[in-house]
């Protein structure tokens, strides 16, 4: 087996697994992504908050309260 990467945008990669497919070669694909698209945009959400100064700072005697 060998192996091919491919990195095209999301259009193109539509086509090529359709190119794939209507050729019969069997693939698979695999996410080099290191965190799912919603998590990445919840940390960018919280980091924008966090740059306006939209966050509370508990203080340790308070942590366990």
């Amino acid at each position: 087996m060998d192996t091919l990467i491919v990195r095209p945008d999301k259009k193109k990669l539509k086509a090529v697994k359709e190119m794939l497919k209507k050729m019969e070669v069997p693939f698979e694909t695999t996410s080099d992504r290191m965190y799912n698209e919603a998590f990445e945009e919840k940390l960018k959400r919280s980091d924008a908050s966090f740059a306006k100064g939209e966050y509370t700072v508990i203080t340790t005697e308070d942590l366990w309260k």
